[in-house]
Protein backbone atom coordinates (compact mmCIF):
# COMPACT_ATOMS: atom_id res chain seq x y z
CA UNK A 1 0.00 0.00 0.00
CA UNK A 2 2.79 2.43 0.93
CA UNK A 3 4.54 1.76 -2.36
CA UNK A 4 1.33 2.43 -4.29
CA UNK A 5 1.05 5.93 -2.83
CA UNK A 6 4.77 6.55 -3.35
CA UNK A 7 4.22 5.66 -7.01
CA UNK A 8 1.18 7.92 -7.22
CA UNK A 9 3.24 10.81 -5.81
CA UNK A 10 6.31 9.99 -7.99
CA UNK A 11 8.30 10.29 -4.77
CA UNK A 12 11.79 10.19 -6.34
CA UNK A 13 10.93 13.20 -8.50
CA UNK A 14 10.06 15.31 -5.47
CA UNK A 15 13.76 15.86 -4.89
CA UNK A 16 14.01 17.53 -8.30
CA UNK A 17 11.45 20.09 -7.12
CA UNK A 18 13.56 20.61 -4.00
CA UNK A 19 16.62 21.16 -6.19
CA UNK A 20 14.74 23.95 -8.00
CA UNK A 21 13.84 25.52 -4.67
CA UNK A 22 17.40 25.40 -3.36
CA UNK A 23 18.65 26.97 -6.61
CA UNK A 24 16.25 29.90 -6.36
CA UNK A 25 16.74 30.29 -2.61
CA UNK A 26 20.53 30.39 -2.94
CA UNK A 27 20.42 32.89 -5.81
CA UNK A 28 18.48 35.45 -3.74
CA UNK A 29 20.32 34.65 -0.52
CA UNK A 30 17.12 33.60 1.23
CA UNK A 31 16.79 33.32 4.99
CA UNK A 32 17.08 29.85 6.49
CA UNK A 33 13.88 30.19 8.54
CA UNK A 34 11.89 30.70 5.33
CA UNK A 35 13.31 27.65 3.55
CA UNK A 36 10.91 25.22 5.26
CA UNK A 37 7.87 27.17 4.08
CA UNK A 38 9.16 27.33 0.51
CA UNK A 39 9.95 23.62 0.48
CA UNK A 40 6.52 22.81 1.95
CA UNK A 41 4.71 24.91 -0.66
CA UNK A 42 6.77 23.46 -3.51
CA UNK A 43 6.42 19.88 -2.26
CA UNK A 44 2.65 20.07 -1.89
CA UNK A 45 2.13 21.73 -5.27
CA UNK A 46 4.49 19.35 -7.08
CA UNK A 47 2.91 16.29 -5.45
CA UNK A 48 -0.55 17.62 -6.30
CA UNK A 49 0.52 17.77 -9.93
CA UNK A 50 1.67 14.16 -9.89
CA UNK A 51 -1.52 12.88 -8.23
CA UNK A 52 -3.88 14.90 -10.42
CA UNK A 53 -1.98 13.76 -13.50
CA UNK A 54 -2.92 10.15 -12.73
CA UNK A 55 -6.43 11.14 -11.66
CA UNK A 56 -7.23 12.75 -15.02
CA UNK A 57 -5.30 10.08 -16.98
CA UNK A 58 -7.05 7.13 -15.31
CA UNK A 59 -8.86 6.00 -18.45
CA UNK A 60 -5.77 6.30 -20.66
CA UNK A 61 -3.65 4.53 -18.06
CA UNK A 62 -6.20 1.71 -17.90
CA UNK A 63 -5.30 0.97 -21.54
CA UNK A 64 -1.60 1.85 -21.64
CA UNK A 65 -0.36 1.50 -18.04
CA UNK A 66 -2.76 -0.82 -16.17
CA UNK A 67 -0.09 -1.46 -13.51
CA UNK A 68 -0.35 2.09 -12.15
CA UNK A 69 -2.02 2.64 -8.74
CA UNK A 70 -5.39 3.95 -9.95
CA UNK A 71 -6.20 1.60 -12.88
CA UNK A 72 -4.91 -1.38 -10.89
CA UNK A 73 -7.39 -0.53 -8.11
CA UNK A 74 -4.73 -0.13 -5.44
CA UNK A 75 -5.67 3.55 -5.01
CA UNK A 76 -9.34 4.58 -5.49
CA UNK A 77 -9.68 7.28 -8.12
CA UNK A 78 -11.97 9.40 -5.94
CA UNK A 79 -9.39 9.36 -3.17
CA UNK A 80 -6.63 10.40 -5.57
CA UNK A 81 -8.76 13.33 -6.67
CA UNK A 82 -9.37 14.40 -3.06
CA UNK A 83 -5.67 13.97 -2.23
CA UNK A 84 -4.61 16.02 -5.23
CA UNK A 85 -7.00 18.82 -4.34
CA UNK A 86 -5.90 18.81 -0.70
CA UNK A 87 -2.24 19.00 -1.69
CA UNK A 88 -2.97 21.87 -4.06
CA UNK A 89 -4.68 23.88 -1.31
CA UNK A 90 -1.95 22.97 1.18
CA UNK A 91 0.72 24.30 -1.18
CA UNK A 92 -1.08 27.62 -1.50
CA UNK A 93 -1.59 27.74 2.28
CA UNK A 94 2.13 27.13 2.90
CA UNK A 95 2.98 30.07 0.63
CA UNK A 96 0.94 32.30 2.92
CA UNK A 97 3.65 31.89 5.58
CA UNK A 98 6.22 33.58 3.33
CA UNK A 99 6.81 37.34 3.71
CA UNK A 100 4.90 39.80 1.53
CA UNK A 101 6.85 43.06 1.36
CA UNK A 102 5.43 43.76 -2.10
CA UNK A 103 1.77 43.39 -3.02
CA UNK A 104 0.56 42.71 -6.54
CA UNK A 105 -2.45 43.37 -8.78
CA UNK A 106 -3.82 45.92 -6.34
CA UNK A 107 -4.51 43.38 -3.59
CA UNK A 108 -2.55 42.62 -0.42
CA UNK A 109 -1.14 39.48 -1.98
CA UNK A 110 2.61 39.05 -1.79
CA UNK A 111 4.72 37.69 -4.64
CA UNK A 112 5.09 34.20 -3.16
CA UNK A 113 1.36 33.71 -2.78
CA UNK A 114 0.69 35.12 -6.24
CA UNK A 115 3.24 32.73 -7.76
CA UNK A 116 1.76 29.80 -5.78
CA UNK A 117 -1.69 30.60 -7.21
CA UNK A 118 -0.21 30.81 -10.72
CA UNK A 119 1.61 27.51 -10.24
CA UNK A 120 -1.56 25.79 -8.98
CA UNK A 121 -3.48 27.10 -12.00
CA UNK A 122 -0.77 25.89 -14.40
CA UNK A 123 -0.86 22.44 -12.77
CA UNK A 124 -4.61 22.10 -13.16
CA UNK A 125 -4.60 23.41 -16.73
CA UNK A 126 -1.87 20.95 -17.69
CA UNK A 127 -3.35 17.89 -15.99
CA UNK A 128 -7.01 18.48 -16.79
CA UNK A 129 -7.10 20.34 -20.10
CA UNK A 130 -3.98 20.83 -22.18
CA UNK A 131 -1.72 17.86 -21.47
CA UNK A 132 -2.28 16.19 -24.85
CA UNK A 133 -2.08 19.46 -26.84
CA UNK A 134 0.86 21.49 -28.15
CA UNK A 135 0.44 23.76 -25.13
CA UNK A 136 1.07 20.84 -22.75
CA UNK A 137 4.90 20.92 -22.74
CA UNK A 138 4.85 24.72 -22.40
CA UNK A 139 2.62 24.48 -19.34
CA UNK A 140 4.84 21.79 -17.84
CA UNK A 141 7.90 23.97 -18.37
CA UNK A 142 5.97 26.87 -16.85
CA UNK A 143 5.37 24.81 -13.72
CA UNK A 144 9.12 24.30 -13.25
CA UNK A 145 9.76 27.96 -14.06
CA UNK A 146 7.24 29.06 -11.45
CA UNK A 147 8.63 26.61 -8.89
CA UNK A 148 11.99 28.39 -9.04
CA UNK A 149 10.34 31.83 -9.09
CA UNK A 150 8.46 30.80 -5.93
CA UNK A 151 11.82 30.41 -4.22
CA UNK A 152 13.14 33.63 -5.76
CA UNK A 153 10.16 35.44 -4.18
CA UNK A 154 10.82 33.98 -0.71
CA UNK A 155 12.37 37.29 0.39
CA UNK A 156 8.98 38.95 -0.03
CA UNK A 157 9.99 40.97 -3.10
CA UNK A 158 9.64 40.36 -6.82
CA UNK A 159 13.01 39.19 -8.15
CA UNK A 160 15.10 41.27 -10.52
CA UNK A 161 14.79 40.07 -14.10
CA UNK A 162 18.39 38.82 -14.16
CA UNK A 163 17.79 36.43 -11.28
CA UNK A 164 14.94 34.81 -13.24
CA UNK A 165 17.39 33.68 -15.95
CA UNK A 166 18.05 30.23 -14.36
CA UNK A 167 14.30 29.65 -14.13
CA UNK A 168 14.00 30.22 -17.89
CA UNK A 169 16.80 27.71 -18.52
CA UNK A 170 15.18 25.05 -16.33
CA UNK A 171 11.72 25.73 -17.76
CA UNK A 172 12.98 25.29 -21.33
CA UNK A 173 14.81 22.11 -20.34
CA UNK A 174 11.59 20.63 -18.93
CA UNK A 175 9.68 21.61 -22.07
CA UNK A 176 12.21 19.50 -23.97
CA UNK A 177 11.91 16.58 -21.54
CA UNK A 178 8.11 16.71 -21.78
CA UNK A 179 8.20 16.63 -25.58
CA UNK A 180 10.61 13.69 -25.37
CA UNK A 181 8.22 11.81 -23.07
CA UNK A 182 4.98 12.46 -24.99
CA UNK A 183 4.77 8.93 -26.46
CA UNK A 184 6.83 7.04 -23.89
CA UNK A 185 4.22 4.29 -23.55
CA UNK A 186 4.60 3.35 -27.22
CA UNK A 187 7.22 3.54 -29.95
CA UNK A 188 8.13 7.20 -30.36
CA UNK A 189 8.58 9.06 -33.63
CA UNK A 190 12.00 10.41 -34.50
CA UNK A 191 11.18 14.06 -35.12
CA UNK A 192 9.67 14.80 -31.68
CA UNK A 193 12.68 13.17 -30.04
CA UNK A 194 15.01 15.27 -32.18
CA UNK A 195 13.04 18.46 -31.43
CA UNK A 196 13.08 17.68 -27.72
CA UNK A 197 16.85 17.15 -27.81
CA UNK A 198 17.33 20.52 -29.53
CA UNK A 199 15.19 22.24 -26.87
CA UNK A 200 17.21 20.65 -24.08
CA UNK A 201 20.44 21.69 -25.79
CA UNK A 202 19.16 25.29 -26.01
CA UNK A 203 18.31 25.13 -22.30
CA UNK A 204 21.89 24.10 -21.53
CA UNK A 205 23.09 27.05 -23.62
CA UNK A 206 20.89 29.35 -21.52
CA UNK A 207 22.31 27.79 -18.37
CA UNK A 208 25.84 28.35 -19.66
CA UNK A 209 25.03 32.04 -20.16
CA UNK A 210 23.50 32.47 -16.69
CA UNK A 211 26.69 33.82 -15.04
CA UNK A 212 26.97 36.46 -17.78
CA UNK A 213 23.31 37.42 -17.42
CA UNK A 214 23.69 37.77 -13.65
CA UNK A 215 27.07 39.49 -14.03
CA UNK A 216 28.91 36.93 -11.93
CA UNK A 217 32.71 36.72 -11.92
CA UNK A 218 33.48 33.02 -11.88
CA UNK A 219 37.24 32.91 -11.30
CA UNK A 220 38.18 29.24 -11.35
CA UNK A 221 34.53 28.48 -12.08
CA UNK A 222 35.03 29.98 -15.56
CA UNK A 223 36.81 26.72 -16.38
CA UNK A 224 35.01 24.30 -14.08
CA UNK A 225 31.46 25.38 -14.95
CA UNK A 226 31.69 24.67 -18.71
CA UNK A 227 33.50 21.41 -17.96
CA UNK A 228 30.76 20.46 -15.52
CA UNK A 229 28.05 21.19 -18.11
CA UNK A 230 29.91 19.09 -20.69
CA UNK A 231 30.21 16.17 -18.26
CA UNK A 232 26.55 16.49 -17.28
CA UNK A 233 25.51 16.67 -20.93
CA UNK A 234 27.50 13.53 -21.69
CA UNK A 235 25.81 11.60 -18.88
CA UNK A 236 22.26 12.46 -19.96
CA UNK A 237 23.14 12.47 -23.64
CA UNK A 238 23.94 8.75 -23.80
CA UNK A 239 20.42 7.48 -22.94
CA UNK A 240 18.91 10.22 -25.14
CA UNK A 241 20.97 9.03 -28.10
CA UNK A 242 20.06 5.41 -27.34
CA UNK A 243 16.37 6.33 -27.39
CA UNK A 244 16.70 8.19 -30.69
CA UNK A 245 18.47 5.22 -32.27
CA UNK A 246 15.98 2.72 -30.80
CA UNK A 247 12.79 4.64 -29.84
CA UNK A 248 10.96 1.82 -28.05
CA UNK A 249 9.19 2.50 -24.73
CA UNK A 250 11.97 0.96 -22.63
CA UNK A 251 14.71 3.16 -24.08
CA UNK A 252 12.58 6.32 -24.09
CA UNK A 253 11.43 5.85 -20.49
CA UNK A 254 15.03 5.23 -19.43
CA UNK A 255 16.09 8.47 -21.11
CA UNK A 256 13.21 10.41 -19.56
CA UNK A 257 14.05 9.12 -16.09
CA UNK A 258 17.70 10.13 -16.59
CA UNK A 259 16.68 13.60 -17.79
CA UNK A 260 14.30 14.15 -14.87
CA UNK A 261 16.84 13.13 -12.23
CA UNK A 262 19.51 14.96 -14.22
CA UNK A 263 17.69 18.20 -13.41
CA UNK A 264 19.19 17.97 -9.92
CA UNK A 265 22.67 18.01 -11.45
CA UNK A 266 21.78 20.93 -13.72
CA UNK A 267 20.40 22.94 -10.78
CA UNK A 268 23.56 22.18 -8.79
CA UNK A 269 25.83 23.33 -11.61
CA UNK A 270 23.89 26.58 -12.17
CA UNK A 271 23.95 27.24 -8.42
CA UNK A 272 27.71 26.60 -8.39
CA UNK A 273 28.20 29.17 -11.15
CA UNK A 274 26.08 31.78 -9.36
CA UNK A 275 26.82 31.34 -5.65
CA UNK A 276 29.99 29.23 -5.49
CA UNK A 277 30.88 25.81 -4.13
CA UNK A 278 27.88 25.67 -1.77
CA UNK A 279 25.66 25.33 -4.82
CA UNK A 280 27.09 21.90 -5.57
CA UNK A 281 25.54 20.60 -2.35
CA UNK A 282 22.25 20.48 -4.27
CA UNK A 283 23.67 17.40 -6.02
CA UNK A 284 23.38 15.51 -2.72
CA UNK A 285 19.65 15.24 -3.49
CA UNK A 286 20.58 12.71 -6.17
CA UNK A 287 21.24 10.16 -3.42
CA UNK A 288 17.66 9.87 -2.08
CA UNK A 289 16.20 10.40 -5.55
CA UNK A 290 18.18 7.55 -7.10
CA UNK A 291 17.72 5.31 -4.05
CA UNK A 292 13.94 5.71 -4.10
CA UNK A 293 14.01 5.41 -7.89
CA UNK A 294 14.98 1.75 -7.53
CA UNK A 295 11.75 1.14 -5.62
CA UNK A 296 9.35 3.61 -7.29
CA UNK A 297 9.11 4.52 -10.98
CA UNK A 298 9.75 8.12 -11.98
CA UNK A 299 7.89 8.47 -15.28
Amino acid sequence: MLRSYAQLLRLPNLFTAWADVFLGWLVVGGESDLLVAVLAASSCLYSAGMVLNDYFDAEVDARERPHRPIPSGRVPRWFAGCLGGALLLSGIAAAMFLPAHEATIGFPVGPSLAVAFALALAIVLYDAVFKATLLGPVLMGSCRFLNIVLALCSTGYWPAWRTVWPAFAVGLYIIGVTVFARREAETSRLWPLALATILMALAVALAAAAPVALQQHLGLGAILYPLGLILWGTLIGKPILDAIVEPDPRQVQRAVKTCILGLIGLDALIAFALVGWAGLLIAVLLIPAMTLGRWVYST
